[in-house]
């Protein structure tokens, strides 16, 4: 028989399972990644664990159940989503991300959304090019990742400035 090796990268850290084709799950393990609370609705996780908690989490069951896991032939990802992870040049974070209960970017989101007629906070005519571009509209709340872009712009300009792309946590 097959497996496959599912990661779940959850807020509060990893579950990393083997996973039969018919959906049986053989074995799991769970490893804890630490959140960052900051001051102005912060929160922040840091790559480099998440990367240590799903390597610890996946050695753990695969060493429970080393002929299964010689037979695993696919890797299935999910993460929390809506996090904005710097990333630089070469392929490594600049900084923490900055995860879904991240509301820092809530007043700078409202800039770009506002207008002097608003529907539901969102100015008409920025709604309409909202959607006609992209199929929808950033959050009012701040915690999303247009939201954590724009504060990394204002509030952290050093990694800003570093970073060449922003990518996903799962990413």
């Amino acid at each position: 028989m097959e497996w496959a090796l599912a990661v779940d990268l959850g807020t509060s850290g990893p579950k990393v399972s083997l996973v039969a084709a018919d959906g049986r799950v053989l074995g799991s393990a769970t490893e804890p990644t630490r959140l960052h609370l900051l001051p102005g609705g912060g929160c922040e996780q840091d790559p480099d664990d998440w990367w240590r908690a799903i390597t610890v989490a996946a050695t753990r069951v695969t060493r429970e159940h080393p002929v299964e896991a010689s037979r695993v032939v696919a890797v299935g990802m999910t993460a929390q989503w809506s996090g904005t992870v710097p990333v630089g040049a070469d392929g490594r974070p600049v900084g923490r991300a900055i995860i879904w209960l991240d509301r820092r970017g809530a007043a700078l989101i409202q800039q770009v959304i506002g207008g002097p007629v608003r529907v539901s906070g969102y100015g008409i005519g920025k709604i309409l090019r909202w959607v006609r571009l992209t199929g929808g509209a950033p959050g009012r709340s701040g915690k999303d990742s247009i939201a954590h872009i724009l504060w990394l712009r204002e509030a952290r300009r050093e990694v800003f400035e570093a970073t060449k792309v922003f990518l996903e946590p799962k990413d």
